[in-house]
């Protein structure tokens, strides 16, 4: 059976498991502002040049924030003054909580892994039937709280394909809110 994590000492290991698996790949550290709705935030990325990619993993700045959440976002490129997030993958902190758009779960086996509900805000609005029909990768369904929803498989902590898996992942995302966009 999969199992949404939901205890905050549950959700902030996988949390700091997917940050190091990611920080575990070969990368550089990148000085840039992320530009979300709403304002920007300066920091450092995690600038992975050999997946074209950059991550970033913390807590989302107070004014972005909906409810106790990880804020774990992701873009393509190499990331100059201004970093443009393409999609985050942010699960809950503590408990239940279906508006956050990742999750960390947990297989029959113990494996950890980090999904998305095929949920994004563009700007004309995208559909979660419109990603559904266009991502090309698996949906699972798995216990969250008394009841089951269903999450893409983004990764699994722990793996050698951890990188290229959050790559195909941030890839497709992109394409598909250009194919949403333009439609």
């Amino acid at each position: 059976m999969l199992r949404v994590l939901d205890s905050a000492i549950e959700l902030e290991g996988a949390q700091n498991a997917f940050t190091a698996g990611v920080k575990n790949l070969p990368h550089e550290t990148v000085a840039t502002s992320i530009g979300y709705q709403g304002g920007t935030y300066p920091t450092e990325v995690i600038w992975l040049p050999s997946l074209s990619i950059w991550a970033f993993f913390g807590l989302p700045p107070e004014e972005k924030s909906e409810g106790p959440r990880f804020w774990n976002a992701f873009g393509i490129g190499k990331p100059g003054a201004l970093a443009s997030i393409v999609c985050e993958i942010n699960p809950s902190r503590g408990g239940v909580n279906r508006h956050t758009k990742g999750a960390f779960i947990s297989d029959e086996n113990r494996a950890l892994l980090v999904c998305h509900r095929g949920m994004f805000n563009i700007s004309g609005g995208m559909r979660q039937e419109f990603f559904r029909k266009h991502y090309r990768g698996t949906w699972i369904e798995a216990e969250e709280g008394n009841r089951p929803s269903t999450f893409v498989r983004v990764a699994e902590l722990g793996t050698s394909d951890l990188g290229n898996a959050i790559k195909d992942f941030v890839i497709q995302v992109d394409q598909i809110k250009k194919l949403a966009r333009a439609s």
